[in-house]
């Protein structure tokens, strides 16, 4: 048993959590590790703040443990405590659950590949008029927005930075704490 306290936020109160070895309490609210059935894991570095959340979600059920808090303070040592006591817990109890990117990155996913087929139409409207008017520079400039639609479409996608096993996501929390 491992108990963490941390803030949420610069202004909230302080939260208190225990890491059972297969479940988690605190702030009125509890998870068993077993129940879990899939989980995000979220780490968002800013320029004054680092902004990380853990989801645990169950079904109808969701536990979001997260901290917005300065890289270093004690706040932010402590919930990166309670991500490995957490992490360590689930890969006994739950080994073979998997992370999945916050919706919310889906979405953004999504709208970014979508959004990357406008320059990648113009490119190709260029492409077929300089064919057409035997124009150098408007197959040029079509080959540009091609190049910069499928841009604009790799970066909206998914990385290597999102990890998939709890092994990838507990290396992945080592490695941006730097525990």
């Amino acid at each position: 048993m491992e108990t963490f306290t941390f803030k949420r936020g610069p202004i909230d109160s302080n939260e208190t959590w225990t890491v059972y070895p297969s479940r988690i309490e605190g702030s009125g609210k509890h998870k068993d590790f077993k129940a879990t059935t899939h989980a995000h894991f979220a780490y968002l570095p800013q320029a004054r703040l680092t902004i990380s959340q853990l989801v645990l979600c169950s079904g109808e059920e969701t536990l979001k443990l997260q901290c917005n808090a300065q890289r270093g303070a004690e706040s932010h040592r402590a919930f990166a405590g309670l991500i490995e006591a957490v992490l360590v817990n689930l890969k006994h109890e739950n080994p073979s659950l998997s992370f999945t990117p916050p919706p919310s990155n889906q979405n953004a996913m999504r709208v970014g590949q979508v959004s990357g087929l406008i320059p990648a139409l113009f490119g190709l409207n260029f492409i077929f008029q300089g064919i057409k008017d035997s124009s150098g520079f408007a197959i040029g400039m079509g080959v540009f927005f091609i190049l910069m639609g499928w841009f604009m479409a790799w970066s909206f996608s998914p990385g290597t930075a999102t990890p998939q096993s709890i092994e990838e996501t507990m290396q992945y929390v080592v490695r941006v704490y730097r525990l």
